[in-house]
C-alpha cells in the first residue's frame, strides 16, 4: 500500500495498492480458492450453493440478534434466561429485525 496526500485536498490521503501489495493480494486468493476447494470437496455445486445461502442467513441473523442485544442495554442482575429472551424479543420487534 502507498499512503500521499490528496494533491486537490490536503486533508485527505489517497491509499493505493502497490505492484507488491497486488501481488499479495493474488496470492492469498489463490490459496483461499484452494482451501475452500478441499474444504468442500465431498460437495456438489447446488450442495455448495445451499451451504452458502445458510451461512449467509446465519451471519444476518446474527447481526440483527447483535443490535437488537446492542438495544435491551445490560441485562439487570438476577433474571432469568425467559427474561433475557423476552426484553431481547421486545427490542427485536421494535426495531423490525
Amino acid at each position: 500500500m502507498s499512503r500521499e496526500r490528496d494533491p486537490a485536498d490536503r486533508r485527505r490521503h489517497l491509499v493505493t495498492l502497490t505492484a507488491a501489495g497486488e501481488r499479495a493480494l493474488v496470492s492469498a486468493s489463490r490459496a483461499q480458492k484452494e482451501t475452500e476447494n478441499a474444504l468442500f470437496a465431498s460437495l456438489d455445486d447446488v450442495q455448495r450453493e445451499q451451504l452458502g445461502a445458510l451461512l449467509i442467513a446465519l451471519r444476518d441473523g446474527l447481526a440483527a440478534e447483535g443490535a437488537c442485544r446492542a438495544a435491551t442495554g445490560p441485562e439487570p442482575e438476577g433474571r432469568g434466561e425467559a427474561h433475557r429472551l423476552r426484553r431481547l424479543s421486545a427490542a427485536c420487534a421494535k426495531s423490525g429485525s
